[in-house]
């Protein structure tokens, strides 16, 4: 079968370098830039590789989910804030726990 007549160019490496060269600009940008180079991209294209450049290596539990799961039960984003807030008040996730193992020693 003959080959169409597809580009050789790899829309979404450009579309990468482009974020890479104007910054975090918009996609209608983007696409303009593109154009100048001869390379036609739509704005869903850009907007989907703009979204895999910002959570590239995150797991799945982190993006975005409303509920976390330790030890079978479900945590609520709203405990998760506060557990956040705990943290950043305690000076990090070490001192938290000091200060909830302590916690838990005077409680009982």
């Amino acid at each position: 079968m003959a080959k169409t007549g597809k580009s050789k160019v790899n829309k979404s490496k450009a579309i990468r370098d482009a974020y890479h060269e104007l910054g975090n600009v918009k996609p209608k940008q983007i696409q303009a830039h593109l154009a100048k180079k001869n390379i036609k991209v739509s704005t869903g294209l850009i907007s989907n590789v703009r979204y895999m450049m910002l959570h590239k290596g995150e797991p799945a539990s982190e993006r975005g989910l409303a509920t976390a799961r330790a030890n079978g039960d479900q945590i609520s984003v709203s405990a998760l804030l506060e557990a956040k807030r705990l943290v950043a008040k305690a000076g990090g996730v070490n001192e938290a726990k000091r200060v909830l193992d302590t916690l838990a020693k005077v409680s009982v």
